[in-house]
């Protein structure tokens, strides 16, 4: 198939299904971190017109579409940091919205959109499915919901007569205060000081995930 993995610069899926044989390209504003002969550095809605990809598979940026952030959209004096807070940071939303529209209706046969809970359950609709990376064999919680056009779920189990285990425990952190919290999140990110690079970090895709989407989804019938 023709695959296109939009918003990637990781080039973590795209190794994966061109491994399994397909015509995948990557495609993001930033430069491609592995192959630059499969990444597209442009405009993903440019990128889907050169490719006229069979099957999708978006990130859409989640700064502004994130439920964790929401106390930032009241009107609030301006954060030292620079990060946009009230109306700048609503209208901000309302772009983000839009191109996460724009992505599923573009023209593509089978479409994921991938992204963190959100307001696009609210304002598009839920989500097919929602994952952890520890139904996928990797030692973490964050929940990742799917939006699925011609897509079946990806499929993970606990183990029974008929089927192995995909899934392992995730790993925790727990604060002297009893809070506890995601050991990737507070431990591994905590360490990256530059912030941008900490975001980065932390909407990556992880191993188990891209595998399973590379093998479920990358062994369907061709469309043609």
């Amino acid at each position: 198939m023709r695959v296109l993995i939009g918003c990637e610069e990781s080039q973590t899926l795209t190794v994966l299904f061109r491994a399994a044989g397909h015509e995948c390209y990557s495609a993001d504003l930033k430069p491609g971190k592995i192959n630059s002969e499969w990444h597209l550095q442009m405009d993903v809605f440019e990128a889907i017109k050169i490719v006229k990809p069979e099957l999708g598979i978006m990130h859409p940026p989640c700064t502004y579409l994130t439920v964790t952030a929401n106390k930032w959209l009241k009107d609030q004096p301006k954060r030292d940091s620079g990060k946009l807070v009230g109306k700048e940071r609503r209208d901000a939303r309302d772009e983000a919205i839009d191109f996460f529209m724009r992505m599923w209706n573009a023209d593509i046969p089978r479409l994921a959109i991938e992204n963190p809970i959100g307001c696009m359950s609210s304002v598009f609709r839920k989500p097919d499915q929602i994952i952890h990376p520890y139904h996928f064999g990797d030692p973490a919680s964050k929940a990742t919901c799917l939006w699925l056009k011609n897509l079946p779920k990806l499929q993970w189990s606990r183990g029974d007569l008929f089927t192995d285990n995909t899934t392992t425990e995730p790993e925790y952190y727990t604060t002297k205060t009893g809070n506890r919290y995601p050991a990737w999140s507070m431990i591994e990110a905590a360490k990256i000081k530059n912030l941008d690079m900490r975001s980065e970090f932390r909407s990556k895709t992880f191993p188990g995930i891209a595998k399973a989407m590379a093998d479920q989804w990358g062994g369907l019938q061709n469309t043609n």
